[in-house]
């Protein structure tokens, strides 16, 4: 989520669409397509959002009219362009761009001038970068992760500094004091006036004054919060957990907005057929042609010749396309048990679902480890609960996964 500059409105995502939501609680929905829209962010004029989408094939940078609703694709770049983030004067865009298959992988930072298309690549190899945020018309900062040891992705985030004049870059002079989470979201955020940011880290969303060079203001509590956005007035807001918050710095005070968001599976409980071009069962090796697939109650009935059965009211045409088994992904995190307010089973599994993986392995880096028989129960009895994917948990190789004990295996896998 991020706030407009008035503070009186919150562009988000929700399932891959762009929505605004008002001081009142009232929703707006901004896109409604297959494709997936992340990312949004205001212009400062706020009659703009620009945001990352992949309704051009790949995920590039758009920006949508809010007056009429028009598109416009503003990068065509062979990587996913993601984290838009733009300049006070709202000339400039700077965004990410991956340089391998995924965010994992080396990311280049790029600025993009809204007047006259002229691109410019800061950096090429940031690793685990956060959303750019700006200093001033010229000056940006990001985060690279700096490796701590040789295992994947254990460091702390370093803040870069880059003139986007010059192209120079070095170390922000207040990197060493101020602490940032390794997430896109984290931040840092730096305000309307330049002169304060906005960091999340396991304790919350700390303030810190960059004229005191810098001296924190006090952290909001909560582990869950990330996703730190200043108003024009220099007011911070902030999602924590499942709800959205407003901290004032000059008075402390925080005010929840007032949210009533939800969703619901569409009921299926009518029979339908799918009419499918191409069907790929997993048992022979070539596809059955001109298909169908018969459904009650949300269970295949029958997959047989295009009219072999009575065809029911509601029919799915899928003549153009290809159906396949439920596709199994071996490397998630669910992050149940510890960190429920990122992810739990049965959210995860529903993810997982909607996106036509029907199987899953869990990686073991819970809190606690999934390293013993208790925990690998927890999530088993948690997966059959949610009913939804089959859950496979992944258990850690030593104790703790810290490499000097080895774990209960034997236990894990009764």
């Amino acid at each position: 989520p991020r706030v407009s500059a008035d503070g009186e409105q919150v562009v988000f995502t929700a399932l891959g669409d762009l929505w605004l939501i008002d001081r009142k609680g009232r929703t707006t929905q901004l896109t409604d397509d297959p494709f997936v829209d992340i990312d949004p962010v205001w212009h400062p004029d706020g009659e703009r959002i620009l945001f990352a989408s992949d309704r051009g094939g790949s995920l590039q940078l758009w920006s949508l009219s809010l007056a009429n609703g028009d598109s416009k694709a503003l990068t065509r770049l062979e990587g996913a362009v993601y984290a838009p983030a733009l300049s006070p004067d709202g000339h400039t865009v700077a965004f990410l761009e991956t340089q391998g298959r995924n965010v994992w992988g080396p990311v280049a930072l790029h600025t993009l001038s809204l007047q006259d298309g002229t691109q410019q690549k800061l950096a090429t190899a940031l690793f685990s970068p956060g959303r750019p945020s700006w200093l001033s018309p010229q000056r940006l900062i990001t985060t690279t992760l700096a490796g701590l040891s040789n295992r994947f992705r254990e460091g702390k985030n370093r803040i870069i500094q880059f003139d986007t004049i010059s192209g120079e870059q070095q170390t922000f002079p207040f990197a060493e004091s101020i602490e940032v989470g390794t997430r896109i979201n984290h931040g840092p955020e730096v305000d309307a006036s330049g002169t304060r940011i906005a960091a999340a880290t396991a304790a919350g969303i700390t303030l810190y004054d960059l004229l005191a060079k810098p001296d924190p203001v006090p952290t909001v509590p909560g582990g869950a919060s990330v996703a730190p956005s200043f108003d024009r007035q220099g007011r911070l807001t902030y999602l924590d957990a499942d709800e959205l918050r407003r901290l004032d710095p000059q008075t402390g005070e925080v005010e929840t907005w007032p949210l009533a968001l939800q969703w619901t599976v569409p009921s299926q409980d009518n029979d339908y057929v799918i009419q499918a071009g191409r069907v790929f069962d997993g048992v022979g090796t070539q596809y059955r042609r001109h298909m169908d697939i018969h459904v009650r109650g949300q269970r295949i009935l029958a997959v047989v010749p295009r009219g072999s059965l009575p065809s029911p009211k509601r029919v799915i045409d899928a003549q153009d396309l290809t159906i396949v088994p439920g596709l199994i992904d071996m490397h998630v995190h669910l992050r149940e048990p510890g960190r429920e307010d990122k992810e739990t089973i049965e959210t995860g599994s529903r993810s997982a679902v909607a996106g036509g993986f029907t199987s899953i392995a869990c990686m073991p880096n819970t809190s606690p480890v999934n390293d013993c028989e208790a925990i690998t129960r927890f999530i088993l009895e948690k997966a059959h609960n949610a009913n939804l994917a089959n859950v496979f948990p992944v258990g850690a190789i030593t104790k703790e996964s810290r490499g000097t004990e080895l774990a209960e295996i034997g236990e894990m896998y009764k």
